[in-house]
């Protein structure tokens, strides 16, 4: 950060260096985080780029695709071991600081808070996304089915032979 004048302004602090790239080594590092926390926003920090950064490239990169969902795949699994590592910890004393839990796996302590309130949050609506789960059946005996052109054809001849039953009728009724 350096400090400069600004157009008609007083200073103001502007960034220093030059544009981040999302490369291999920024991507890999963002992929091990999201496996690591299921977390897109810590990631991105750790990444050292903007969050909206990895929707972008998932956007336009297949592979990116491919990795971040194989990344996601693997922390589910973490965030329901972490959820169950919490719940056989003994609850902290009242007059105790806060502190965080434990660091996960391999690493130290990031200052992260665990809630388990979202993490069930976050577990529940990923088991609704799953193939097989209640939430996709239900849907799936709503789903929409393309019709074939014969199809089309037959309902349209039937719903118009009964709108010219109808007009008919109202014609009969209304010269009587």
């Amino acid at each position: 950060m350096r400090v400069t004048p600004g157009k008609n302004r007083l200073m103001q602090v502007r960034r220093t260096g030059s544009r981040k790239l999302f490369d291999a080594a920024r991507r890999a590092v963002f992929l091990e985080w999201l496996a690591a926390t299921c977390n897109i926003v810590l990631s991105a920090e750790k990444a050292g780029v903007c969050y909206q950064t990895p929707f972008k490239h998932r956007r336009k990169d297949a592979a990116f695709e491919a990795a971040w969902d194989a990344a996601v795949a693997e922390g589910y699994p973490r965030l329901e071991a972490r959820l169950l590592q919490e719940a056989h910890r003994p609850p902290l004393p009242a007059h105790a600081p806060h502190e965080s839990p434990s660091p996960p796996e391999g690493g130290e302590g990031n200052g992260e808070h665990f809630d388990p309130q979202l993490a069930l949050t976050l577990l529940r609506e990923h088991a609704r996304r799953l193939p097989g789960s209640a939430d996709k059946r239900k849907h799936q005996r709503y789903a929409v089915r393309v019709a074939s052109n014969a199809e089309v054809i037959a309902a349209l001849e039937k719903r118009l032979k009964g709108f010219a039953l109808r007009v008919s009728k109202k014609r009969k009724r209304s010269k009587t």
